[in-house]
C-alpha cells in the first residue's frame, strides 16, 4: 500500500522511491487561514523519518537537558535521554554543573536511573 496524505479533501499518494523524505512540505497540511494544521502518520511511524531525527536534530545540535533549579543542591542529579543517548546531569559536591553520557564506558551499564 502506497502512504497518503490527505490535504483538504483531496488524498495525495506518497511515493516512497521518488519522495524526498526531509521535505517537510510532504508530511505537514498548513494552512493557518482556513485552521487547519495536520501532520500524515508516517511522521510517528516511520523507521527512515526516526533516523533522520535522530541524526539532524538529536545528534547534531544544542538540546535541552534540565533546568538549573532540578539540580539546586551540590550532590544532586537528574537523568534524560537526548534522543537515543541517555544522559546524567549533575551538581558536584562544590557546586559545579556537569553532564555526561549515563554509562559505564566499561561495561555499557546504566550509571543511574
Amino acid at each position: 500500500m502506497i502512504p497518503t496524505l490527505r490535504i483538504s479533501e483531496t488524498i495525495v499518494p506518497i511515493e516512497r522511491e521518488r519522495m524526498d523524505l526531509k521535505d517537510i512540505r510532504l508530511y505537514v497540511d498548513d494552512r493557518p487561514a482556513e485552521g487547519v494544521f495536520r501532520v500524515h502518520r508516517d511522521v510517528y511511524s516511520d523507521p527512515e523519518l526516526f533516523e533522520l531525527e535522530q541524526k539532524f536534530i538529536f545528534e547534531s545540535t544544542w538540546n535541552f537537558l534540565a533546568l538549573e533549579s532540578q539540580i539546586r543542591k551540590p550532590n544532586d542529579f537528574v537523568t534524560a535521554h537526548i534522543g537515543r543517548t541517555p544522559v546524567l546531569a549533575t551538581r558536584d559536591a562544590k557546586g559545579r554543573l556537569g553532564a555526561f553520557v549515563n554509562v559505564c564506558r566499561h561495561k555499557g551499564a546504566m550509571l543511574c536511573a
